[in-house]
């Protein structure tokens, strides 16, 4: 099959990237930018206008994906979120997919829209031989005010503890903890093997994938409990509410148990399947299985 993948692709962790490494190794072609594929797939609105104009094959089909519905944003009176257009832009999919249950609640509310789950592909974890030597890591945006990273520089604060005890990674600098910068697949995967607890504050996410890669690795994600994800994937025991005082008291107290919550999460994402779920091979097969849905149900 001839497929197609629209989005954001500037780093080798991007979902593009690891969607179509999973098509590739079940043996799927992606296509060339002037190709008319068979699967189309556009991974969130960014893209929606440039994949509605795409072509497509005879018998190809588009999907839209929605990799979360930004709550805050079109509830806030100062942003003027394009609700509406995006939801005329989904009605021109063939099939809607959410990457978690709690994301196809959100399209339904938000969009009217029915959709089906397919989760995202996660970075492949690796096994590395590494210390626990990096108390607390951050994976991703801190600029974003829905990561709420300065509930993390706060908490610290308000545990007595130094801002050298967090290591941050991602695209955007920041001048509390140790910045990484962009890092690679590889080392993305060391460090979630040497962090203790990996830190996701944020109020809404349509996985949060450090949450899920940290748990592989056998990291501890703390989170908040606000963050409905977190239910759906069995890791609410480490979540908190989100003010500065109970998360550094969680981030203490979680340090100081680190190695049997570590245990106790390894044990967790195996109840939940979570390597399997997120699996980029499983999640390209999902796609591939509503192409054969649709196509099947239509007589082509």
């Amino acid at each position: 099959m001839k497929v197609k993948i629209l989005g954001w692709r500037d780093s080798e962790l991007s979902i593009v990237n690891r969607l179509e490494e999973g098509f590739q190794e079940l043996d799927h072609e992606i296509c060339g930018p002037s190709e008319a594929p068979e699967l189309l797939i556009a991974i969130n609105p960014d893209v929606y206008i440039q994949a509605i104009d795409h072509p497509i094959a005879t018998d190809g089909i588009k999907i839209f994906n929605v990799l979360d519905v930004p709550e805050h944003l079109i509830d806030s009176p100062h942003v003027d979120y394009p609700l509406e257009d995006i939801k005329k832009q989904l009605k021109h999919a063939d099939a809607v997919t959410s990457i978690s249950k709690f994301t196809k609640k959100q399209v339904k509310k938000y969009y009217k829209i029915n959709s089906t789950v397919v989760y995202t592909a996660a970075l492949e974890i690796e096994k590395v031989p590494k210390y626990r030597d990096i108390d607390f890591l951050y994976v991703g945006r801190a600029s974003d005010p829905n990561k709420r990273f300065g509930l993390i520089v706060n908490a610290l604060i308000e545990a007595g503890m130094s801002h050298s005890n967090l290591v941050v990674c991602g695209p955007e600098p920041t001048s509390h903890g140790v910045y990484k910068g962009r890092v690679t697949k590889s080392q993305l995967n060391e460090l979630y093997h040497q962090a203790k607890i990996v830190l996701l504050p944020s109020r809404i996410e349509g996985v949060g994938l450090s949450m899920i890669e940290g748990a592989l690795a056998g990291a501890i994600p703390l989170t908040c409990n606000d963050n409905h994800t977190v239910k759906e994937f069995g890791l609410q025991e480490f979540s908190c509410e989100p003010n500065p005082t109970e998360y550094g008291r969680k981030m203490m107290l979680t340090l100081m148990s680190h190695a049997y919550d570590s245990n106790y999460v390894k044990k967790i994402a195996e109840k939940n399947d979570l390597s399997n779920k997120f699996n980029k091979q499983v999640v390209a097969q999902k796609y591939i299985d509503l192409y054969e849905n649709r196509t099947n149900s239509i007589g082509v």
